[in-house]
């Protein structure tokens, strides 16, 4: 009898394991459902996991689209910029991609120290206050790949995917903000 209670206590502290990591897979897979599919004919989308949660584009401004990306092949050794926001309820968030050595399919570094970095601001809707703002030229511990998967200037097309994570303590998103799983797809 005492033999059973050992495996029995095995047995069901192996299934609890189990059944948790089947929810985070499934919230997971959950999550990515809401992203925008990644391709590469210019169908303007937008998209990536903000510390596991779906993060699109959404909302507007009033002055400037939700969604952008410049290129100029001959700016500076290739200049990339990619500048996207949301607006949820009285909170504006926007991110960008920012490089001034991005002139072709590749996969470029994103860090503090490289020619490819990011933003990210958190405010609230009238932008009086701010949340959250990680500067491009300001260091955040900053690491990942932005991987251009077409760049295509005869028929105006930039798409890709990106994934970078960066230290920020004060952005009230938790101290190591993850974007993950990113993707876009841009027609000049």
């Amino acid at each position: 009898m005492n033999k059973v209670r050992p495996n029995l206590c095995l047995i069901t502290l192996l299934l609890f394991c189990i059944l948790s990591c089947k929810k985070k897979v499934d919230s997971l897979q959950s999550e990515l459902n809401k992203l925008p599919a990644i391709t590469q004919n210019g169908t303007h989308s937008f998209g990536f996991l903000l510390n596991g949660t779906a993060w699109t584009p959404r909302g507007f401004m009033g002055y400037i689209s939700n969604y952008v990306i410049n290129a100029d092949p001959t700016f500076q050794g290739g200049s990339l910029a990619i500048k996207v926001y949301r607006v949820a309820g009285d909170i504006t968030e926007s991110f960008g991609i920012l490089s001034d050595r991005c002139d072709h399919a590749g996969t470029y570094t994103i860090s503090d120290t490289s020619h490819t970095r990011m933003t990210i601001f958190r405010g609230n809707g009238d932008l009086t206050k701010v949340y959250c703002q990680v500067s491009w030229n300001l260091p955040y511990n900053r690491r990942g790949t932005l991987v251009i998967s077409r760049y295509d200037m005869t028929n105006g097309i930039i798409s890709g995917t990106f994934e970078f994570s960066l230290v920020c303590k004060e952005c009230m998103l938790g101290d190591t903000i993850k974007i993950t799983n990113g993707r876009f797809d841009y027609k000049l």
